[in-house]
């Protein structure tokens, strides 16, 4: 993920299992295309173990008024992704006047 992020924003571990992306000044279809290339890189690497899946949450933190309200919607978005099949991204980019509250 660092690698694939890389110039574009920041990655770290953000519990077990779980890492959080913050990609500031890059726009939707940017991270539709980066987190694509994200989950094609994890389907086709071969692990030791067997294969490896990625579900993703992803959300625009413009519309939220703090990051506390932006990582529980991506975290909805990641659950979304989890519950319908697991090794997939859900997107949530709203225009401002459709603001979601969680």
């Amino acid at each position: 993920m660092k690698e694939k992020i890389q110039g574009n924003g920041i990655v770290g571990r953000y519990g077990g299992e779980e890492f959080c992306a913050v990609l500031p000044k890059v726009d939707s279809d940017s991270v539709v295309r980066l987190i694509d290339d994200i989950l094609d890189t994890v389907r086709s690497t071969k692990f030791s173990h067997g294969n490896c899946t990625v579900s993703c949450g992803v959300v625009s933190s413009e519309y939220y008024s703090s990051p506390t309200e932006v990582l529980k919607a991506a975290d909805e978005m990641l659950y979304i992704s989890k519950r319908t099949g697991k090794d997939r991204a859900s997107y949530m980019f709203l225009p401002k006047e459709n603001s979601p509250t969680f």
